[in-house]
């Protein structure tokens, strides 16, 4: 179960609930004025119409806040992670591996990549070139894609060479490229900032 829909489920049982306590309390309510009625007894609260009415609104107001944080939640979904989308992007550039496609396919591998280092290790990696990314993260020594950094230079510097060689990429290189982005983003998931949701 994932936990959207324990929330949901979590939602709808608590609205059952406050429908249930209605029901219950006014039922009890009508019980009690009809043996005040017969014993000419009182509740301490005052009459058993006003114990029933302060009972409906309270169990309507429960209800109807529940209904309305079930309804916000349902309209606002979470956002994607930057590793999701990344790996999304990833599975729909597969439309381009194809030598006739090849430099299309770099370009947007590599686009991908450096949006998700940006959004993941804010890191500034779109607007810049594969040197100037790699010393600043040179400088960064508490950022965890220094670990990556080997791989990282690797997998940029093959873009760069099949994207301005002026040949196309051979099949072969588009998929080594494809399998060498994922690994990258998988590796590093865990390290991302946003990789686990905020509760």
């Amino acid at each position: 179960m994932n936990a959207a829909g324990d929330r949901s489920r979590l939602a709808i049982a608590a609205g059952l609930l406050g429908a249930v306590f209605v029901a219950a309390t006014a039922a009890a309510s009508e019980d009690g004025a009809s043996v005040a009625d017969i014993r000419d007894i009182r509740l301490p609260g005052g009459s058993g119409s006003n114990a029933r009415l302060i009972a409906l609104v309270i169990g309507l107001g429960l209800a109807a806040l529940v209904g309305i944080g079930y309804l916000i939640r349902r309209r606002r979904p979470r956002a994607a992670r930057s590793f999701e989308r990344a790996l999304q992007e990833l599975e729909a550039a597969r439309s381009l591996l194809r030598a006739d496609r090849g430099y299309e396919y770099c370009v947007a591998v590599s686009s991908i990549v450096r949006r998700y280092l940006e959004a993941g290790f804010l890191i500034q990696v779109t607007q810049r070139t594969t040197e100037e990314f790699l010393g600043e993260l040179a400088t960064r020594v508490d950022s965890p894609l220094l670990r990556h950094r080997q791989g990282l230079e690797d997998f940029l510097r093959c873009c760069d060479a099949a994207k301005f060689s002026g040949s196309a990429p051979t099949a072969p290189t588009l998929e080594s490229l494809h399998r060498r982005a994922a690994e990258l983003v998988r590796e590093t998931t865990a390290e991302a900032h946003d990789a686990v949701p905020a509760t």
